[in-house]
Protein backbone atom coordinates (compact mmCIF):
# COMPACT_ATOMS: atom_id res chain seq x y z
CA UNK A 1 0.00 0.00 0.00
CA UNK A 2 1.48 3.15 -1.31
CA UNK A 3 0.40 5.43 1.84
CA UNK A 4 2.33 3.28 4.30
CA UNK A 5 5.84 3.29 2.05
CA UNK A 6 5.25 7.03 1.45
CA UNK A 7 8.99 8.31 3.07
CA UNK A 8 9.78 11.73 4.43
CA UNK A 9 13.20 13.09 4.68
CA UNK A 10 14.81 15.72 5.80
CA UNK A 11 18.02 17.23 5.46
CA UNK A 12 19.49 20.36 7.29
CA UNK A 13 22.72 21.30 9.05
CA UNK A 14 20.86 19.51 11.95
CA UNK A 15 20.57 15.90 12.03
CA UNK A 16 18.53 14.47 9.14
CA UNK A 17 14.98 12.99 10.26
CA UNK A 18 13.11 10.06 8.10
CA UNK A 19 9.11 9.81 9.11
CA UNK A 20 6.98 7.14 7.15
CA UNK A 21 3.41 7.37 7.36
CA UNK A 22 2.87 4.21 9.97
CA UNK A 23 4.43 6.57 12.74
CA UNK A 24 8.79 4.71 12.18
CA UNK A 25 10.72 7.80 12.96
CA UNK A 26 14.48 7.72 13.16
CA UNK A 27 16.92 10.22 13.38
CA UNK A 28 20.51 10.04 12.37
CA UNK A 29 23.54 12.67 13.50
CA UNK A 30 24.91 14.99 10.80
CA UNK A 31 28.48 14.10 9.31
CA UNK A 32 31.22 16.93 10.63
CA UNK A 33 32.84 18.15 7.72
CA UNK A 34 34.66 21.45 6.27
CA UNK A 35 32.25 22.74 3.71
CA UNK A 36 33.61 24.02 0.26
CA UNK A 37 30.42 24.09 -1.80
CA UNK A 38 26.40 23.22 -1.21
CA UNK A 39 25.73 22.82 -5.12
CA UNK A 40 24.25 19.32 -5.04
CA UNK A 41 24.41 18.23 -1.27
CA UNK A 42 20.91 17.89 -1.80
CA UNK A 43 20.83 15.76 -4.90
CA UNK A 44 23.34 13.39 -3.16
CA UNK A 45 21.70 12.97 -0.17
CA UNK A 46 18.44 11.83 -2.31
CA UNK A 47 20.61 9.65 -4.35
CA UNK A 48 22.64 8.07 -1.60
CA UNK A 49 18.76 7.28 0.10
CA UNK A 50 17.56 6.61 -2.77
CA UNK A 51 20.82 3.81 -3.94
CA UNK A 52 21.11 2.30 -0.12
CA UNK A 53 17.33 0.91 0.17
CA UNK A 54 16.84 0.12 -3.56
CA UNK A 55 20.13 -2.29 -2.72
CA UNK A 56 18.25 -3.56 0.55
CA UNK A 57 19.43 -1.36 3.10
CA UNK A 58 17.41 -0.87 6.33
CA UNK A 59 15.61 2.56 6.49
CA UNK A 60 18.00 3.98 9.20
CA UNK A 61 21.23 2.17 7.29
CA UNK A 62 19.81 4.03 3.90
CA UNK A 63 19.85 7.05 6.09
CA UNK A 64 23.21 7.12 7.70
CA UNK A 65 24.39 6.38 3.76
CA UNK A 66 22.26 9.74 2.77
CA UNK A 67 24.25 11.83 5.57
CA UNK A 68 27.59 10.44 4.46
CA UNK A 69 26.76 11.49 0.62
CA UNK A 70 25.59 14.89 1.33
CA UNK A 71 28.57 15.25 3.13
CA UNK A 72 30.73 14.28 1.13
CA UNK A 73 29.56 16.43 -1.83
CA UNK A 74 29.92 19.58 -0.13
CA UNK A 75 33.65 18.63 0.15
CA UNK A 76 34.36 20.01 -2.89
CA UNK A 77 33.80 22.86 -5.53
CA UNK A 78 30.84 21.90 -8.10
CA UNK A 79 28.49 19.44 -8.26
CA UNK A 80 30.24 17.11 -11.17
CA UNK A 81 32.33 14.17 -11.07
CA UNK A 82 32.14 13.72 -7.43
CA UNK A 83 29.98 10.80 -6.64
Amino acid sequence: DWEKERIHLQETIYPAILILMNGFKNISASVQVYVIDTTGAGDAFIGGFASAYIRGEKLAEALEYANYSGAFAVTKKGAQGLI
